[in-house]
This record gives C-alpha cells, structure tokens and sequence, in this order.
C-alpha cells in the first residue's frame, strides 16, 4: 500500500505515535490547528486544576459536539475569527 492507506496501516499497527512527523503540511492549516487543539486543553487543564470533575463520557460528548463545531468555525464562532474554545458542559 502507498500514500495515504499506507500511513493509516502504520497507525493501526502502533508504528507512529505522539511526535511522529508524517509528512509536509501548509503551515497555515497547520499552525491553526495546532493552536486550537492546545487552546481546548488548556480549557479542560483549566477546568481541573479549579476542582471540576468531568467524566470520559463528558469530555467525549464535549470534543465531539460542541468543540468539534468551534473548530469548524459553525455556530457563533466564524473560522477568520480567534474565537476562544466553549466551556466544558459544567463549568461556567
């Protein structure tokens, strides 16, 4: 297997793990992303050093609704906008 089926059988297969470089990127995509994965960290990293509890469940439902629409730019926060990432379910 080449190209993109050939990262994806070495992923499933435990062969690349955290910092593994797997390629060129547009620094633009990239640099943004980067920036919205950390900046929704921080928020969860936020929330439990302040005494919140949050569930898998929880953080599941959060990163996959509420977080997933943030960085697709849908709702009210516009993708050429710095929109700061939404609250855990619980926290404000």
């Amino acid at each position: 297997m080449t190209g993109e089926n050939s990262l994806l059988e070495r992923m499933v297969d435990g062969k690349l793990g955290p910092g593994s470089d797997i390629g060129p990127a547009d620094s633009q995509i990239e640099g943004t992303y980067r920036r919205g994965y950390h900046q929704a960290m921080a928020e969860v990293a936020y929330y439990l050093k302040n005494g919140g509890t949050l569930s898998a469940a929880s953080l599941n439902d959060w990163v996959s609704e509420d977080l997933r629409r943030w960085r697709q730019g849908k709702d009210n926060a516009p993708i050429h906008r710095q929109i700061l990432p939404p609250a855990i379910p619980g926290s404000r």
